[in-house]
């Protein structure tokens, strides 16, 4: 009786085998497409290993890489997708304190990963994460918008009349627009309504429930949008060098420069030096714009072994002077505008020009600029050109504004005016060339609990250490009042009144064994650009080269050079630029008293401009040191 039994239950337990197993495979297929479908979906968060050179000044900070991945076009998450790059520097001592999120400039360009933003170097870094993300088509994000676009262009506005500027630059934007086709890029992807929605899914991804905003420039914008958009997850803004806030972007800058430049004929009228120096400075500069309308000037630079001619007319002239808006380079306007009026006018010119690059902006900036507004741009420049003086009429119509190259069908966005109470600080340069009147504009009449200061003497640029602890202290409690009282201790510029000593650039090299080094001594240059004195205080055993750079500016620290090395009558060696963004090499070769020295730059311009300096791609590409005295242990 027991065997038909026992049959009976093997039958029964190989049915369920059967079907457990059958069960198992279900949930396992169940679990590996659930897992392809996480790694699928979008918007994700891939982490990576970081590949980018961090700034020095994050050295002691925790980054940690990855991208988020979003679809390409908002609402077809089955199309193409993008990477964005992130990096979030983790809390030295986590706490519940929020994160602050760093929203760069631009757009277009660098973006911020590799920027040395002010927070990183402040206390916030103890309690808190700090996130940057390259908005799509910037810096280390996808895609790259028309790669080389703003080199291959610039040249096009060094031509001679304002006609043929604008035919070259309508060409080359019309084979921008044309490439970005064929490559699959949507124009209409990229504004800062998108880049909010960009932003929120990072939040989201990162789990983060809240979180402080921190934008400068162009992120000034793009975090008002966050303001309008995700609110509830805001804690506290702070909005650094706000641009303008009208479609009319050259228009209102236009007026803004305006307004910058008479501050500066008003701050030099008040210091009794320049005045009686420059007595008629607000005249001189109108006269050489109206001179140089009528007879521009041409002027032949060499940058970096390239020979450029610029034609020097009163439109360009007006166009380079927002570069001249920083504290560190406006010391020396009043004195330009005098040489180009009555002096040399040819070594002014140069000056002025710097490397001759006049940068036609970043397809990014201009697609984000056109999709935020769109057909808004004509009727805001007819509205600004009437508080515009004649002279700043001609900037007013940009030709690098004209939107219907960039975009088949331009948009009719009708931007609401921003009403938040959301705890806002707003910095901003007293002779910013890109921020208006902050304390009457639109910008903060909707804003129901702001703090606004102007910064006496800066431009668009870093406003400083005064202002980064008036950060710091708004991100440590916004719902008080920041004690801002070190502003009153900015000092306005001071104008220089005669053309600066060039740069001496001097070595110091000594050897740290018995035999002494063919290079050992004091050697000199002088370099064709103002400045202080550079030191190198450089060691060598023979064949390894150390040392520093001592500091171009009191309050930074010394530079350390790195690869260095001696290789026959041949020495090498690296430094970082101040800000750390490039790496500058010096290879010199000596010839009894002389080293001949080539200069090789990496990295970025800075602030987008070719700089002039030792640490500018811009400076000197060659030079050649002479020797002053020789080592003290050299016969």
């Amino acid at each position: 009786m027991r065997l038909p039994r026992l049959r009976h239950m093997k039958f029964l337990s190989d049915r369920l085998g059967t079907f457990a197993f059958s069960a198992f495979a279900v949930v396992l297929v169940l679990m590996i497409s659930l897992a392809a479908s996480a790694q699928s979906a979008v918007p994700r968060f891939e982490r990576s290993e970081c590949t980018f050179v961090p700034p020095p000044q994050t050295a002691s900070l925790r980054p940690e890489c990855g991208y988020l991945v979003v679809p390409q076009v908002r609402g077809k998450p089955q199309g193409r997708t993008l990477r964005l790059a992130v990096v979030i520097y983790r809390a030295k001592e986590p706490s519940n304190a929020l994160p602050l999120l760093l929203l760069h400039g631009g757009p277009g360009g660098e973006g911020g990963i590799r920027n040395p933003w002010p927070p990183l170097l402040s206390p916030l870094t103890r309690n808190r994460d700090m996130v940057i993300f390259d908005v799509r088509g910037s810096g280390l994000s996808e895609p790259q918008l028309c790669p080389g676009f703003y080199e291959s262009t610039s040249p096009v506005f060094n031509r001679r009349s304002r006609q043929e500027r604008e035919q070259g630059y309508n060409e080359a934007v019309r084979a921008c627009a044309e490439r970005l086709k064929a490559e699959g890029i949507e124009p209409s992807a990229y504004s800062t309504a998108i880049n909010a929605a960009d932003a929120i899914d990072l939040r989201r991804t990162l789990g983060y429930t809240r979180w402080d905003v921190y934008g400068v420039s162009y992120g000034t914008h793009l975090a008002r949008e966050l303001m309008r958009k995700d609110a509830a997850a805001i804690h506290a803004v702070v909005l650094v060098s706000p641009g303008s806030w009208s479609g009319a972007e050259a228009a209102q800058d236009a007026f803004t420069q305006q307004r910058a430049l008479e501050r500066v004929f008003a701050a030099c009228a008040t210091q009794p030096a320049c005045h009686a120096a420059f007595p008629t400075l607000e005249k001189d500069s109108y006269e050489v714009y109206e001179e140089l309308s009528q007879r521009p000037l041409e002027v032949h630079i060499n940058s970096s072994g390239n020979p450029t001619t610029v034609w020097l007319d009163g439109e360009r002239f007006l166009r380079e002077i927002p570069h001249q808006l920083v504290s560190f380079r406006a010391v020396a306007l009043p004195l330009l505008i005098n040489e180009l009026r009555r002096g040399d006018r040819s070594g002014a010119a140069r000056q002025l020009l710097g490397s001759g690059m006049m940068g036609p902006w970043y397809p990014l900036g201009h697609l984000v600029n056109c999709n935020d507004y769109g057909a808004a741009y004509p009727a805001s420049v007819v509205a600004l050109k009437s508080k515009l003086r004649p002279a700043f009429r001609t900037i007013a119509d940009d030709i690098r504004e004209h939107c219907d190259g960039w975009l088949q069908q331009l948009p009719r966005n009708n931007q609401p005016r921003l009403v938040s109470g959301i705890p806002t600080l707003i910095l901003n340069g007293e002779i910013d060339p890109h921020g208006g009147d902050l304390r009457t504009s639109e910008l903060v009449t909707g804003l129901k609990h702001a703090y606004v200061y102007e910064v006496r003497g800066r431009g668009h640029e870093s406003l400083g250490s005064c202002s980064d602890s008036v950060v710091e202290r708004f991100i440590e409690d916004p719902t008080r009042v920041p004690d801002a009282s070190c502003l009153t201790n900015v000092q306005q510029i001071a104008f220089a009144t005669q053309k600066p000593n060039p740069t001496t650039l001097v070595f110091f090299i000594t050897s740290t064994i018995e035999t002494p080094t063919q290079f050992a001594g004091e050697w000199k240059v002088e370099l064709q650009f103002p400045g202080q004195p550079l030191i190198f205080e450089l060691k060598t055993d023979g064949s390894t080269l150390t040392g520093v750079l001592q500091p171009p500016r009191a309050g930074l620290q010394p530079i350390e050079i790195f690869d260095g090395k001696i290789d026959g009558n041949t020495m090498t060696f690296k430094f970082k630029s101040p800000d750390g963004q490039r790496t500058i090499t010096l290879i010199g070769t000596l010839s009894a008293d002389e080293i001949a020295f080539r200069r090789e730059v990496e990295g970025p311009a800075p602030g987008g401009r070719p700089g002039i300096s030792l640490f500018g791609p811009a400076g000197p590409q060659t030079f050649t040191a002479k020797r002053k005295s020789k080592g003290p242990d050299e016969k």
